[in-house]
C-alpha cells in the first residue's frame, strides 16, 4: 500500500509517499531509508489550498442539522481543513434523513456560527436531503422558502467553507412528466416550464446576495447540474458506457442557457460552469462548442458565459492522468476557452461507495500522492480538484466517524488538517531513489 509520513517543522509540512503493488491494508511493503534534501532558500511555486482543501456529499441539508456532525464542523472552523464545498440536491425535495437539535441551539448560541439565527428548532421530518426551495399554489404561482438553504449556508460559512452551489435537482412543483428519482430522492427531469427555473435560480441567487453579501456571493461558485450524462442523474443521460446522441444534450444546453441568464443578470461577476460530467468526452465537446459557437437559447446570441470547465474522475493515478490529458485536449480546442478555470470537483481513488481502504493510510496517502503529481506537472491546469464522500459516517467515503458525542477522524480528514498547515509558498524538494518516493514542502 501507500506508506505516508508527514513531518511539520514551523508550519512547513511535508508528505512522503511509498507506493507498493497493493492498495489493501493487509500489503505490507519492506522499510528502506531515502534521502529528502529541503532548500528552505528555493521557491518554487504557490501552495494554494484552493485547489485540495474541497469535498462534497450528497445529503445537503440534513448533513448539517443530523447530531454527529456537530463536531465535524467545529473542526473544521477550528483547522481551515476543508475551504469549498459541493454538494447535490440544493433544489431537491428529497427523502428524509434523522435531524437534531443541538445544531439550531449552536447556531443560535454563537458557539458554531457567527450569524446568529432565530426560529424553528430542525426536527427529524425535516431533515431532508434537499432544501425543498419552490412551491407553487394553486393558481401555479411560484413560492420560495429559503429557511433551510439559509441553515447550510450558514453552516458552512460558519465553519470557514464556502459553497459550489449545484443547480439541482429538480423540485417536484417543476418537473416535466412522469416523475423519475435518483436514491436521494431528487427529480432527475428536466424542468416543463424553462422560464419559471430560470427564475427559481435567479431568484436564489439574489437572495443569496442580500442575504450573504455581493462580495462574499462573487467567491462562490455556481454549477448548472450533477453528471448530466449519466441517467441517474439526468433523465437525458444513459448508462456509464451508454455513448449519448447530440439530439439527447440539447435539453441540456437549454437548461444551461437559462441558467446562466439567470445568475449573471443576478450579477455579472459571479462564476458560472459546468457541465460537471461523469466522463464522456463527447458530452464535453458538444457543450464546449454550444457555449462558444451555437446560438444561445435565451439570447438568440452565438455562445454562452463559463467561468469554469468541471467534470469527475475515479479511480488509480494512471487512469487520473489519463483521463486528465484527454479532456484538456478537448478544451484545448476551444481556444476562447484559455482563461477558463478546470475543476475536477467529484475525485476519489475508488467509485465503490466504501472500498476496503478508505479507513486506512492508504485514502490519506492517496490524495497526498494526487497533489505532489499535480505540483509535479506545470500543465496540469486544475484550479481545485474535490474528493467526493460525506463529512461523517452516515454515507459514502466518510472522513471521520462519531462515537458518544466524539469525532473520531480517519486518516484522509487528518491528511487535510496537516495540508491546511502548509505555508502560501513551495519549496525545492529532492528525494533520490527509485522516484517511489516523493513529496512537497
Amino acid at each position: 500500500m501507500f506508506r505516508s509520513i508527514c513531518i511539520g517543522i514551523a508550519g512547513l509540512v511535508f508528505v512522503l509517499l511509498r507506493p507498493t503493488v497493493s492498495p489493501h491494508p493487509q500489503a505490507r511493503s519492506s522499510e528502506r531509508s531515502v534521502p529528502i534534501t529541503v532548500d528552505a532558500s528555493q521557491a518554487v511555486g504557490r501552495c494554494d489550498p484552493k485547489l485540495w482543501a474541497c469535498v462534497g456529499y450528497d445529503p445537503l441539508y440534513a448533513a448539517t442539522v443530523r447530531e454527529e456532525s456537530i463536531p465535524f464542523w467545529q473542526l473544521v472552523r477550528r483547522t481551515r481543513a476543508i475551504r469549498y464545498v459541493r454538494c447535490h440536491n440544493v433544489f431537491s425535495d428529497g427523502l428524509a434523513q434523522r435531524a437534531c437539535g443541538p445544531v439550531r441551539r449552536l447556531l443560535e448560541s454563537g458557539e458554531l456560527s457567527l450569524v446568529v439565527r432565530r426560529g424553528r428548532s430542525a426536527s427529524p421530518s425535516e431533515a431532508y436531503f434537499g432544501c425543498r426551495v419552490y412551491r407553487e399554489d394553486e393558481r401555479g404561482r411560484p413560492q420560495y422558502n429559503f429557511w433551510h438553504l439559509d441553515h447550510v449556508y450558514d453552516v458552512f460559512l460558519s465553519a470557514g467553507v464556502k459553497p459550489i452551489v449545484e443547480c439541482d435537482f429538480m423540485p417536484d412543483a417543476l418537473a416535466d412528466g412522469e416523475p423519475v428519482r435518483n436514491y436521494g430522492g431528487g427529480l432527475v427531469n428536466t424542468p416543463r416550464d424553462f422560464r419559471k427555473w430560470r427564475d427559481l435560480i435567479h431568484e436564489t441567487v439574489k437572495h443569496c446576495i442580500a442575504r450573504y453579501g455581493r462580495e462574499e456571493v462573487r467567491t462562490w461558485y455556481w454549477e448548472v447540474w450533477n453528471e448530466p450524462d449519466l441517467a441517474a442523474y439526468f433523465i437525458d443521460g444513459g448508462p456509464f458506457r451508454f455513448r449519448a446522441g447530440r439530439t439527447r444534450l440539447q435539453r441540456f444546453l437549454k437548461m444551461y442557457d437559462h441558467f446562466v441568464d439567470a445568475v449573471k443578470t443576478a450579477d455579472p461577476e459571479i462564476p458560472v460552469g459546468g457541465p460537471g460530467i461523469a466522463g464522456r468526452i463527447e458530452w464535453l465537446r458538444s457543450f464546449l462548442e454550444h457555449c462558444t459557437r451555437e446560438r444561445n437559447y435565451v439570447t438568440g446570441r452565438t455562445g454562452t458565459p463559463i467561468d469554469f470547465i468541471s467534470w469527475h474522475c475515479y479511480g488509480p493515478l494512471s487512469r487520473q492522468d489519463a483521463d486528465r490529458q484527454a479532456k484538456m485536449a478537448v478544451v484545448r480546442e476551444f481556444p476562447s476557452l484559455s482563461q477558463c478555470e478546470i475543476h475536477l470537483n467529484e475525485w476519489g481513488q475508488r467509485l465503490r461507495p466504501n472500498p476496503p481502504t478508505v479507513m486506512t493510510n492508504f485514502e490519506a496517502a492517496f490524495l497526498c500522492r494526487f497533489i505532489a503529481g499535480l505540483y509535479g506537472d506545470a500543465d496540469h491546469a486544475f484550479n481545485l480538484f474535490l474528493r467526493w464522500g460525506q463529512p461523517t459516517a452516515s454515507g459514502w467515503r466518510p472522513l471521520a466517524h462519531t462515537h458518544d458525542g466524539q469525532l473520531i477522524r480517519l486518516a484522509i480528514l487528518n491528511a487535510y488538517i496537516l495540508l491546511a498547515k502548509l505555508g502560501p509558498q513551495r519549496i525545492a524538494l529532492e528525494a533520490d531513489g527509485d522516484g517511489r518516493v516523493c513529496g512537497f514542502a
